[in-house]
Protein backbone atom coordinates (compact mmCIF):
# COMPACT_ATOMS: atom_id res chain seq x y z
CA UNK A 1 0.00 0.00 0.00
CA UNK A 2 1.68 2.88 -1.22
CA UNK A 3 1.92 6.07 1.84
CA UNK A 4 -1.00 8.40 0.85
CA UNK A 5 -3.54 5.34 0.67
CA UNK A 6 -2.21 4.11 4.27
CA UNK A 7 -2.52 7.81 5.72
CA UNK A 8 -5.83 7.93 4.39
CA UNK A 9 -7.21 4.35 5.49
CA UNK A 10 -5.68 5.57 8.98
CA UNK A 11 -7.22 9.11 9.32
CA UNK A 12 -10.54 6.82 8.56
CA UNK A 13 -10.20 5.00 10.99
CA UNK A 14 -9.51 7.58 13.75
CA UNK A 15 -12.56 9.43 12.56
CA UNK A 16 -14.70 6.41 12.82
CA UNK A 17 -13.15 5.84 16.53
CA UNK A 18 -13.04 9.39 17.77
CA UNK A 19 -16.94 9.85 16.62
CA UNK A 20 -17.63 6.11 16.83
CA UNK A 21 -20.27 6.63 19.92
CA UNK A 22 -21.86 9.99 18.68
CA UNK A 23 -25.60 9.32 17.89
CA UNK A 24 -28.18 12.35 17.75
CA UNK A 25 -31.58 11.35 18.63
CA UNK A 26 -31.07 8.23 18.04
CA UNK A 27 -29.41 9.14 14.62
CA UNK A 28 -26.25 7.70 13.99
CA UNK A 29 -23.44 9.40 11.43
CA UNK A 30 -22.50 6.10 10.18
CA UNK A 31 -25.85 5.67 8.82
CA UNK A 32 -25.76 8.70 6.25
CA UNK A 33 -25.78 7.04 2.74
CA UNK A 34 -23.32 8.50 0.06
CA UNK A 35 -25.59 9.62 -1.86
CA UNK A 36 -27.50 11.83 0.67
CA UNK A 37 -24.12 13.29 2.09
CA UNK A 38 -23.64 14.43 -1.80
CA UNK A 39 -26.71 15.60 -2.06
CA UNK A 40 -26.85 17.65 0.80
CA UNK A 41 -23.81 19.23 1.43
CA UNK A 42 -24.84 22.50 0.27
CA UNK A 43 -27.02 22.81 3.47
CA UNK A 44 -24.16 22.59 5.71
CA UNK A 45 -23.61 25.81 6.50
CA UNK A 46 -27.17 26.04 7.74
CA UNK A 47 -26.91 22.85 10.13
CA UNK A 48 -27.28 23.87 14.36
CA UNK A 49 -24.31 22.31 16.40
CA UNK A 50 -26.13 19.23 17.05
CA UNK A 51 -26.34 18.29 13.39
CA UNK A 52 -23.12 19.79 12.21
CA UNK A 53 -21.16 17.67 14.93
CA UNK A 54 -23.21 14.62 13.70
CA UNK A 55 -22.82 15.54 10.28
CA UNK A 56 -18.87 16.43 10.41
CA UNK A 57 -17.52 12.17 10.64
CA UNK A 58 -19.44 11.43 7.83
CA UNK A 59 -18.34 13.96 5.47
CA UNK A 60 -14.51 13.68 6.63
CA UNK A 61 -14.95 9.63 5.57
CA UNK A 62 -16.48 10.86 2.53
CA UNK A 63 -13.92 12.76 1.38
CA UNK A 64 -11.34 10.56 2.59
CA UNK A 65 -12.78 8.45 -0.04
CA UNK A 66 -13.20 10.27 -2.60
CA UNK A 67 -10.79 13.59 -2.48
CA UNK A 68 -9.86 12.58 -5.74
CA UNK A 69 -12.66 12.48 -7.91
CA UNK A 70 -12.89 15.10 -10.19
CA UNK A 71 -15.29 17.83 -9.46
CA UNK A 72 -16.56 16.71 -6.28
CA UNK A 73 -17.63 20.03 -4.53
CA UNK A 74 -18.57 18.33 -1.56
CA UNK A 75 -14.74 17.85 -0.79
CA UNK A 76 -14.59 21.44 -0.82
CA UNK A 77 -17.67 22.11 1.60
CA UNK A 78 -16.07 19.41 3.97
CA UNK A 79 -13.32 21.71 4.31
CA UNK A 80 -15.51 24.62 4.68
CA UNK A 81 -17.32 23.00 7.80
CA UNK A 82 -13.86 23.32 9.17
CA UNK A 83 -13.22 27.02 8.06
CA UNK A 84 -14.47 29.51 10.65
CA UNK A 85 -14.07 32.51 8.38
CA UNK A 86 -13.41 36.10 8.87
CA UNK A 87 -17.04 37.52 9.11
CA UNK A 88 -17.37 38.24 13.25
CA UNK A 89 -21.27 36.85 13.00
CA UNK A 90 -20.08 33.79 10.92
CA UNK A 91 -17.14 32.77 12.76
CA UNK A 92 -18.87 33.41 16.56
CA UNK A 93 -21.38 30.63 14.82
CA UNK A 94 -18.62 28.44 13.51
CA UNK A 95 -16.80 28.23 16.88
CA UNK A 96 -20.30 27.68 18.88
CA UNK A 97 -20.52 24.52 16.55
CA UNK A 98 -16.70 23.85 17.36
CA UNK A 99 -16.95 23.92 21.06
CA UNK A 100 -19.48 20.72 20.40
CA UNK A 101 -16.73 18.18 19.77
CA UNK A 102 -14.05 16.49 22.50
CA UNK A 103 -10.36 16.86 22.60
CA UNK A 104 -9.50 13.40 20.00
CA UNK A 105 -12.39 14.41 17.76
CA UNK A 106 -10.75 18.41 17.34
CA UNK A 107 -7.74 16.56 17.14
CA UNK A 108 -8.80 14.58 14.02
CA UNK A 109 -10.49 17.46 12.35
CA UNK A 110 -6.85 18.70 12.76
CA UNK A 111 -5.53 15.88 11.01
CA UNK A 112 -8.27 15.47 8.44
CA UNK A 113 -7.10 19.24 6.90
CA UNK A 114 -3.50 18.56 7.52
CA UNK A 115 -4.19 15.83 5.11
CA UNK A 116 -6.11 17.33 2.87
CA UNK A 117 -3.28 20.22 2.34
CA UNK A 118 -0.77 17.42 2.40
CA UNK A 119 -1.63 14.70 0.29
CA UNK A 120 -5.08 15.85 -1.76
CA UNK A 121 -3.32 19.29 -2.59
CA UNK A 122 -4.32 22.09 -4.66
CA UNK A 123 -5.52 20.08 -8.07
CA UNK A 124 -8.22 17.57 -5.63
CA UNK A 125 -9.68 20.42 -3.23
CA UNK A 126 -9.34 23.78 -1.93
CA UNK A 127 -5.99 23.56 -0.06
CA UNK A 128 -5.71 27.40 0.66
CA UNK A 129 -9.18 27.28 2.87
CA UNK A 130 -7.55 23.71 4.35
CA UNK A 131 -4.75 25.86 4.94
CA UNK A 132 -6.95 28.59 6.56
CA UNK A 133 -8.83 26.20 8.79
CA UNK A 134 -5.35 24.96 9.79
CA UNK A 135 -4.99 28.29 11.66
CA UNK A 136 -7.70 27.54 14.10
CA UNK A 137 -7.42 23.73 14.20
CA UNK A 138 -3.32 23.45 14.52
CA UNK A 139 -3.72 23.59 17.78
CA UNK A 140 -5.53 20.37 18.61
CA UNK A 141 -2.94 18.16 16.56
CA UNK A 142 -1.61 15.86 18.40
Amino acid sequence: MEEPDRRRDELIRAVESAFDSLEDSGARWQDLPDAEIERLSESLPFLDPPGWRRSLPAYMRWTLKNYERPAAKTVDRTIYMLSPGEAPELKARALERYKTLSGSQAATACRFLRFMCDVAGESRCDARAAREALAYWGRFCT
